[in-house]
């Protein structure tokens, strides 16, 4: 059996529909949408604990009116959150969860400042470095392909990261790592396959690419 997966990801706007209507549990109570971070004495707290329905409002690029919390100084104390919880990251599912909202954030700030305000300047190298560092620290923890959703969407969200800071050379070893340790029994689960094919999302190819075959 051969499986195809397509190279580009599908627009924006229907991973966030997808992302929103997914869930499959609450993960907390706390407010958490866009104007509740900027409005919290403990933002990244209430990042690392959001509901997935509150993804959404992230990626709205009206939000840059709330500027504190997309401006560097802020992502970069994101960044380094999401660097200490990898380097504690045992497999939990309460670690996953947090690194995987951590990860959806730092996307969602890329991609409002990337959109919201073209005279704005995108971020810095230093924090482009700092996260693909992240990303590698995740690829290379023995915990990186643990069972569970919560596991996994912490897997997709920090490999499709390294297309949102557009640092895939920086990653590209550990990546093809992990398809050169493809668990092909865990190919059912969509959710899986698809970080793994979050490689090449970040690539320019326009074509579809065969990236196993199966008999």
């Amino acid at each position: 059996m051969s499986y195809v997966f397509p190279s580009r990801p599908k627009p924006l706007s229907a991973l966030i529909a997808l992302a929103a209507l997914s869930s499959t549990s609450a993960w907390a109570s706390e407010s958490c949408e866009v104007a509740d971070l900027a409005a919290s004495n403990t933002p990244i707290q209430t990042i690392m604990s959001a509901e997935r329905s509150c993804f959404t409002s992230w990626y709205d690029t009206t939000s840059i009116r709330y500027s504190s919390i997309y401006q560097e100084a802020f992502v970069s104390k994101v960044a380094q959150r999401l660097s200490q919880t990898v380097a504690h990251y045992q497999g939990e599912e309460a670690q996953a969860r947090q690194i995987a909202n951590l990860a959806e954030y730092v996307r969602a700030a890329y991609y409002v400042r990337f959109y919201a305000d073209k005279a704005t300047p995108d971020f810095s190298d230093a924090l482009d470095d700092r996260l693909a560092e992240a990303i590698n620290a995740f690829l290379n923890s023995p915990y990186a392909t643990e069972k569970g959703s919560a596991q996994t969407d912490a897997l997709h969200g920090l490999t499709l990261m390294a297309d949102s800071i557009k640092r895939l050379p920086q990653t590209l070893d550990l990546q093809i790592q992990l398809l050169e340790n493809l668990k092909r029994d865990r190919l059912s689960e969509r959710r899986y396959a698809d970080a793994l094919n979050n490689i090449f999302r970040a690539m320019p190819a326009t074509n579809h690419v065969k990236i196993f075959t199966m008999c």
